[in-house]
């Protein structure tokens, strides 16, 4: 409330959100009267310093979304009694569940979290993954070695921007379509299956090595054994999932991509 308030007697000022606590910020009131979007939920008893010396530039900011926040019209009609994520296993619960929009999607193939979502474009507002800095980077240089046990992924990092800062590196997996049809319908389409922050000061470059523990790319089958299904999977790199046009419009620009083969 505090928040919305700052909001409305400040409108002509740009204001800044603050949500301090683990709320929706998929909310209209949110995405029209604020320019920008500051989410620091459970900050603890130092959170007004720490936001204070974000808003002052006094910290660039580095922290990344750590869930998918749905845009409000598809949030508000989830039904709290149906928590299926995959298409692959949905199933009907009651009459009530049997109605909701979450139902009818799940049965249209449409899955959800950035492990299922066939549609992100229409239904995502935030991706997991997704975060601002004062600076913006670039990405180049991307090389994947794959050995049996891990994966060694490399990527160069430049800080194009003016101010020195942090960027997270994610990596995700998706199986080809011939590796897809190896595995269950329950499938997911991509993982996030590793991340490292690095500090790269203005106009530096660093080469960044995030190393993927090969259980990672594992699938689980219907009888619940996991299995590294052979196939080529393609690995995206960047400050962001792959498909999330907000990152790349933001400071983290285009992911970088590559295939790997697994035998």
């Amino acid at each position: 409330m505090i928040a919305r308030l700052l909001i409305e007697f400040t409108t002509n000022l740009s204001p800044d959100l603050n949500c301090d606590t683990d709320r929706d910020i998929s909310s209209t009131f949110a995405q029209t009267k604020a320019d920008a979007v500051l989410y620091a939920p459970y900050g603890g008893e130092e959170a007004g310093s720490g936001l204070a010396d974000v808003l002052w530039g006094k910290v660039n900011p580095s922290a990344r979304m750590p869930v998918t926040v749905y845009k409000q019209a598809w949030a508000d009609a989830m039904n709290c009694k149906n928590y299926t994520e995959s298409p692959g296993r949905a199933r009907k619960y009651n009459a009530d569940c049997d109605t909701s929009i979450l139902q009818l999607d799940l049965e249209r193939g449409i899955g959800r979290t950035h492990r299922y979502l066939s549609d992100a474009a229409t239904y995502v507002k935030h991706h997991l993954g997704f975060g601002l800095s004062y600076t913006s980077f670039a990405y180049s240089g991307l090389k994947a070695a794959f050995a049996k046990s891990n994966l060694t992924v490399s990527v160069t990092v430049k800080n194009t921007g003016g101010v020195d800062g942090a960027e997270v590196v994610q990596v995700y997996a998706a199986p080809s379509k011939e590796a897809a049809a190896k595995m269950p319908k329950a499938a997911p389409l991509k993982n996030l299956v590793g991340f490292v922050k690095v500090e790269v000061p203005k106009g530096s470059s660093k080469v960044v090595e995030v190393p993927v523990d090969t259980t990672q790319l594992e699938t689980a089958m219907e009888d619940g054994t996991r299995v590294l299904v052979p196939g080529s999977y393609t690995l995206s790199v960047g400050g962001h999932q792959p498909g999330d046009s907000e990152g790349d419009a933001g400071s983290s620009g285009k992911a970088v991509s590559a295939t790997i083969a697994v035998p």
